[in-house]
């Protein structure tokens, strides 16, 4: 497993982002107009470049050579190479990609005030349990490792959200998966990678 990480908070003009998405992304280009504002695309430029550029590397071909292909649920796999997987993510100031020969899926988030809403949706009854007992100086922390494992796994295993439900523990990932790694990332970032079993 590899992981690369990009810092994105440069100067991009939105000319210069139609630009990139017109002649390197045509065959990504809705993930880059769908959003709106301006940061929002240009995290996804970057997350598309830093993902043609890890595996242009890897598989010794130009960046413009290399063609995706969608699941269902949208996740990006390699149209004839099915022993590369990879992923990426995108927070505030950072995008990260993870390549390995193993289904794979990344997470960064910001770590930002909670909102208890968000917790009790999306967290199973225990755990919302134990992040009621913590003090609020480690609720952040406990709710990002919660969250960004939760959302690993469910790129790892190719659904995304649409497959989010309460039930999904961090039990049951550790039965389910290689869970690989899991830290903070420049002071204020919780990464989670999780690998699936082979």
């Amino acid at each position: 497993m590899e992981l690369f990480a990009v810092n994105i908070n440069s100067q991009l003009s939105e000319k210069r982002i139609k630009f990139l998405t017109h002649c390197m992304f045509s065959d990504r280009e809705e993930d880059v107009t769908k959003y709106k504002h301006l940061e929002d695309q240009k995290r996804t430029v970057y997350g598309h470049l830093l993902l043609r550029y890890i595996l242009s590397k890897k598989m010794n071909l130009n960046m413009t050579q290399i063609v995706f292909s969608k699941n269902k649920f949208g996740k990006y796999f390699l149209e004839n190479e099915h022993n590369i997987h990879f992923n990426l993510s995108h927070s505030g100031d950072w995008c990260i990609g993870v390549i390995s020969d193993s289904p794979i899926g990344v997470d960064i988030e910001l770590m930002k005030p909670i909102n208890m809403d968000v917790v009790e949706y999306a967290f199973h009854p225990s755990e919302v349990l134990q992040f009621k007992q913590l003090k609020n100086n480690q609720q952040t922390e406990y709710f990002y490792k919660l969250w960004t494992m939760k959302e690993s796994y469910l790129k790892a295993i190719g659904t995304g959200f649409s497959s989010w439900n309460q039930n999904l523990t961090e039990q049951y990932i550790i039965e389910h998966s290689h869970f690989s790694e899991q830290f903070i990332f420049d002071n204020k970032y919780m990464i989670s990678i999780c690998k699936l079993k082979e």
